[in-house]
């Protein structure tokens, strides 16, 4: 049992809490252990949270002129059953407080070594309202709460989860270097079981590193012992980190002997980090948790001292994505060392932690334009539809919803309703239908009467108010209106209100887009004509849920366009779970739906019906030409549906076949869906430009990937207003399970416009899910499509390796070709391997022209083994180019290393500490042992890393709650090293007997700070074990 007395502030110099652990029953023990601590700061920290990730992401985060980050979001929230236990959360609100000091601290010593001291200043932890109602409730827990404003999931920086597994923490970023990455994802499994190798504080301020600056592990990727080549053309092993005399030493990493000496290259030998506390040596992205580690490698020119220097030869992620500079150098060239601050002068001098609830419910304004031209092309009755689909169908049970309808004039249809039952759904659609065009369009005015609505003065805006705004409109702003929308966006821009917009049209105002942007909003696009506006608006509206209503389950299954009559039966082959429903949309000719009668059959045979109005099962509104279904959800099959007409008798059949087109959309919670946290989004969103090297993608990640149990498969469609201008297949990345990504063809989007961009998965369950749109704001006069570049290499690795066979065979991802001078979706007709051996330096940022030629081929794969022997084996970088019919080459991104597989000799291990020596069982088990996890995010990464040093204590003896804290006792003092101190434990060995034990533990690699914990646990009455 856990009960802790914190300081009500946890900057208080003085205050000393109490900790107080209870040793559990089940070991059987006779008392309790007590400890004062000295500061609270020595606290360590472990909380839970849970986060679903919307649709892009946004962070606020942002770097202050007094060198402070502002900002940070960190989302806690309950684990996903719901059971909330105030008294713990208490407890972890404040610890929390303590580590994200902590992580200040180490990031200020960090940056100071790079040439600027940057830390945390204002930060905000967010939590649900449901556990901050319980907090509340709690008289002692003296935890100040504030309602949310701008602090919502979606702009969450970092974010913890007890569903989130270990090998899925880290940071989700794109592979991009020196680009601020998506968020950071932690497990609280990983927190709780193994706070001696990871304290938390070192965690957070190791992911902000690469989830700020752009930076990655340097973590090996594979042999942990590179093999350099000296002047003498002689190969010279070395530890694969910046630092080539890291003191390290080969351990057993798991089971009966785990910590004890053994061979390097053994089964289950793994190599940890051994530096003392005083080294003060790099390289941080490889050794982030051995206390002699505090500096990030830097480039040669710029230190001086071999122990500081960035070792571009090392496979890691860092050198494969930053084209081999130093993290300190990638640091530099950031927009935080670039623009004219200050530094931060006093170590947290600004921090500050507050603790923000969110509103108890969702709300969410919809504004919809009536105006004349909202009367072409039957634009009013499509929105009408797809509006009243999202109001029936997807928005959440208990949100708040309004109603907003404007020409010249904003039109409060219907104030604030809590959506608790059918019979507000139906008033809603009620209040919608009723709708008629007229006057002309002033977007302005209609987004301020929702900014009043929602709690927000036009003239004073504040951002205490919280909710957002859907948008749809097909116009311009007139310039006869009263209110200008450009003020209207400064105004709304300053608060914290989202405003989500759809520009019905290519003529819609192109504001809207900018509305969304400025109050990190969702910008989509979306078709005019007729029989494919109302599908398209509910793909789009369906995207948005998530924001807007707070799920994110209910998706597009199909879509289809029919002949009216329909004439032939239709077969939809889908795999929904629930919530199934089947949409038909005939608003050129609306009294047509009446007089279909229709049938739908399940793949079991079951049949229903929908003839002579509407029914239980289905709703038919001839105003706007749109009829619904809605299956039980009982009723609810995976395969074949069939839709039929019953209507059209076999003389029918003959005549002339229906010139007009019904549209179908068929609406569910698929039965495989992508996992919870996925995140969908074309990136960037928008360019000034496209020229010929521009890269524009279309980015899928699965998220968690520990819930990926299938092979997706999946495309991508860019239309251009009507008109679709691309098709292309989106590939999973090798190596990074879960991500899927391809990029858009320049030769389709380099007119200036904008695009809407589609994600159709067709495997293992079908669905449609809008990615958003891509804004080209001017056109390439001199851009000739011949001269595009090809995409990029992506997926480079090695397939096979047998020597006895002759093959070192290398693949990856085909691209296709862009020049145009080949047949739609053939490969580019080349592709180059170059190389550079190691210590060469013949490559610059962008490609690797200047390198050696290594094989040339025309397929996505080669074998090299001829060469590499003929090179004598040594170790180099690999770049694939993959070279147009135009004679036009790609850039190198993905580098892949290579070296031989022989085994060291004695002397090279001995040289490296390798060898097993003769050490007692304590010694074995110091906590200077760390292992060289650089915290990439990758499940093999992750997964090699924690089974280098995992003790005994934490996976086979579950008991997660038994730590102590020590006190900070000892100084980073050279002077210090030979200090040890004794401690003493009692325990019983059985019902009956006690018995104690006393440990010498040498505690040399002690500095101020460190957090440590001390745990021991009888396994007989001889017997001890230590963590």
């Amino acid at each position: 049992s856990l009960r802790a007395e914190l300081p009500a502030s946890p900057s208080s110099s003085v205050a000393e809490p109490t900790l107080s652990i209870e040793i559990l029953p089940t070991f059987i023990c006779t008392g309790s252990l007590n400890m004062r601590l000295k500061n609270a700061s020595t606290i360590f920290m472990t909380f839970l949270a849970a986060f679903c990730i919307q649709l892009d992401a946004s962070s606020k985060l942002h770097l202050a002129d007094d060198g402070y980050y502002n900002d940070l979001l960190v989302f806690v929230q309950i684990p996903a059953d719901g059971n909330v236990q105030e008294k713990y959360y208490a407890h972890l609100l404040h610890v929390l407080q303590t580590a994200l000091r902590e992580a200040s601290d180490i990031l200020e010593k960090l940056t100071h070594t790079v040439g600027r001291r940057l830390g945390f200043g204002e930060v905000s932890v967010l939590l649900p309202h449901s556990l901050g109602e319980k907090l509340a409730e709690l008289n002692n827990s003296r935890l100040q709460l504030y309602p949310a404003t701008w602090q919502q999931p979606e702009n969450a920086d970092f974010v913890v989860s007890p569903d989130i597994k270990e090998s899925d923490e880290g940071v989700l970023n794109k592979s991009i270097c020196g680009v601020q990455a998506k968020i950071v994802k932690l497990s609280t499994k990983s927190l709780e079981a193994s706070i001696v190798y990871r304290p938390v504080a070192r965690t957070m301020a190791l992911y902000f590193s690469q989830f700020r600056w752009g930076l990655f592990s340097e973590a090996p990727l594979g042999d942990p012992i590179q093999k350099n080549k000296d002047p003498f053309n002689r190969v010279l092993p070395r530890l694969a980190s910046c630092n080539p005399d890291l003191q390290v030493k080969a351990e057993v990493a798991s089971g009966n002997q785990t910590g004890r000496s053994c061979k390097f290259g053994e089964p289950n030998c793994k190599i940890v980090v051994t530096e003392p506390a005083y080294s003060n040596v790099a390289s941080f992205l490889f050794a982030p948790y051995s206390a002699g580690v505090t500096r990030f490698c830097d480039a040669d020119f710029k230190v001086s001292d071999p122990r500081h220097r960035h070792n571009k030869d090392a496979e890691n992620l860092h050198n494969k994505y930053c084209h081999r500079r130093s993290a300190a150098e990638v640091i530099r060239d950031h927009e935080d060392f670039l623009r004219p601050i200050n530094s931060a002068t006093t170590m947290n001098s600004n921090f500050n932690v507050r603790l923000v609830v969110e509103p108890k419910r969702r709300r969410v304004v919809i504004v919809m334009d009536i105006s004349g031209s909202m009367d072409t092309d039957n634009r009013l009755k499509s929105l009408i539809g797809a509006v009243n689909h999202y109001i029936a169908y997807t928005l959440e049970t208990g949100s708040e919803c309004a109603l907003i309808s404007f020409d010249h004039n904003a039109t409060v249809l219907q104030n604030f309703i809590l959506v608790d039952s059918p019979a507000v759904r139906r008033q809603l659609m009620q209040s919608v239908s009723n709708l008629t065009t007229k006057g002309w369009t002033c977007i302005g005015k209609a987004v301020q009467e929702a900014m009043k609505l929602l709690g927000e003065d036009p003239t004073s805006p504040t951002n205490r108010s919280s909710g957002q705004i859907l948008l749809v409109s097909d116009g311009e702003e007139n310039k006869e209106c009263s209110i200008d929308l450009d003020a209207t966006i400064d105004a709304i821009a300053k608060t914290s209100l989202r405003a989500h917009t759809i520009r019905f049209g290519d003529l819609a105002d192109t504001r809207m887009s900018i509305l969304s942007e400025r109050t990190n909003g969702h910008a989509q696009l979306s078709p005019v004509v007729s029989d494919l506006a109302a599908s398209k608006l509910i793909l789009q509206m369906t995207s948005l849920q998530s924001d807007l209503a707070g799920v994110n389950s209910i998706v597009v299954l199909d879509s289809r366009q029919v002949p009216s009559d329909l004439r032939y039966p239709v077969e939809f082959d889908i795999g929904p779970r629930s919530n199934l429903v089947f949409s038909l949309f005939l608003p050129s000719d609306p009294a047509k739906v009446g007089s279909l009668r229709l049938m739908l059959r399940s793949p079991s045979g079951r049949t229903f019906n929908c003839s002579g109005g509407s029914s239980t099962v289905c709703t038919v509104d001839v105003a706007v030409g749109s009829v619904t279904m809605q299956i039980p959800d009982a009723e609810v099959e995976s395969g074949k549906w069939t839709l039929a007409n019953l209507a059209v008798g076999l003389a029918r059949r003959i005549r002339r076949q229906a010139t007009s087109k019904l549209t179908i959309v068929i609406t569910g919670k698929p039965i495989v869906w992508l996992p919870k946290d996925s995140i969908i989004e074309v990136s960037p969103k928008k360019v000034k430009m496209v020229k010929y090297d521009t890269s524009i993608s279309v980015d899928v990640y699965l998220l968690p990937k520990s819930q990926i149990q299938h092979k997706y498969r999946m495309y991508a469609v860019v239309e251009a207003g009507n008109t679709e201008v691309a098709r292309f297949d989106i590939f999973e990345q090798h190596g990074n399970e879960g991500v899927y990504t391809a990029q858009i063809p320049l030769n389709a989007v380099h007119k200036a416009r904008q695009y809407a961009v589609t994600v159709f998965v067709t495997h293992p369950s079908r669905m449609q899910l809008s990615a958003g749109t891509l804004t080209v704001q001017e056109e390439d006069p001199n851009f000739d499509k011949h001269r595009v570049v090809p995409e990029k290499i992506t997926g480079t690795y090695i397939s096979r390796r047998e020597y006895a066979s002759k093959i070192i065979e290398i693949k990856w991802n085909p691209v296709e070709d862009p020049s145009g001078l080949l047949p739609p979706k053939a490969e580019v007709p080349v592709y180059s391997l170059r190389y550079e051996e190691s210590g060469d330096n013949c490559t610059d940022v962008n490609s690797y022209y200047s390198c050696p030629e290594l094989a040339v081929t025309n397929q996505s794969s080669v074998n090299i083994y001829s060469q590499y022997m003929a090179l004598n084996e040594p170790p180099m970088w690999i770049a694939v180019i993959a070279i147009s019919a135009a004679n036009v080459p790609s850039l190198s991104r993905s580098l892949l290393y290579i070296q031989d597989k022989k085994p060291l000799a004695a002397e090279d291990e001995k040289r490296l500490g390798l060898l097993p020596s003769t050490v007692t069982k304590s010694s074995q088990r110091t906590k200077t042992s760390m292992p060289w996890y650089g915290g990439h995010g990758t499940k093999a990464s992750m997964s090699a890393a924690r089974s280098s040093t995992m003790t005994m204590l934490s996976r086979p003896y579950k008991f997660p709650h038994l730590h102590l804290n020590a006190p900070k006792i000892f100084s980073n003092d050279s002077n210090k090293a030979k200090s040890t101190t004794k401690f003493t434990a009692n325990s019983m060995a059985n019902s009956t007997t006690k018995s104690s034990a006393q440990l010498n533990v040498d505690l040399a690699w002690l500095n101020a700070g460190t957090v440590c914990s001390l745990a021991v646990l009888t396994v007989s009455a001889q017997q001890w074990l230590i963590q």
